[in-house]
């Protein structure tokens, strides 16, 4: 993780979300666009880690359950009523993307971002996702399902993040049955 700041601001039109997204991939931050604040955000967001054989997760927050690796955790802001977005990994944040470095009110959401194939965890991801989704139990399936399609290398640096992610999922899924 490199911490890069925002640089842009105000509500609606802020790029904090896009700041801890290139964080997370040690990108600059002109090389991730501004995803925007309307209801195609994610829509965008998707499309573009998919051109990356990447994929996101969003997953409502929970003491106590948040992932142990990298991930934007959004709340609310403490200038105004509207969300922000910082980096945590596991339950601490480490990095507000804001120059106040005032963080979060509350946390609401979490992204994970993962790659589309899962290396060796693969079958093992693959057998609890089709158990669940057989026995029809949670969507979590169908995200862990979707997690394992494509045909990406994972780089050997990379592999500890990417682990933790698949972990976190295998365990949302395990905590629903």
């Amino acid at each position: 993780m490199q911490a890069i700041d925002q640089t842009t601001f105000g509500e609606g039109l802020g790029n904090c979300f896009s700041a801890c997204v290139a964080s997370i991939l040690e990108l600059p931050i002109e090389e991730v666009p501004f995803f925007g604040a309307d209801e195609l955000w994610w829509t965008r967001f998707s499309e573009w880690l998919e051109a990356r054989n990447l994929y996101a997760v969003c997953l409502k927050h929970r003491a106590g359950r948040a992932p142990v690796g990298y991930h934007i955790l959004s709340g609310k802001s403490p200038r105004g009523e509207f969300l922000h977005s910082v980096v945590a990994k596991g339950e601490d944040i480490v990095h507000d993307p804001h120059p106040s470095r005032a963080n979060i009110l509350d946390r609401v959401d979490c992204i994970i971002i993962v790659p589309m194939d899962l290396g060796d965890h693969k079958r093992e991801l693959e057998k609890v996702a089709f158990d669940a989704a057989f026995e029809e139990r949670d969507a979590c399936a169908d995200i862990a399902r979707d997690v394992m399609v494509g045909n990406v290398e994972i780089p050997r640096d990379g592999m500890q993040y990417w682990m933790a992610a698949a972990e976190f999922i295998l365990d949302e899924i395990r905590g629903r049955e």
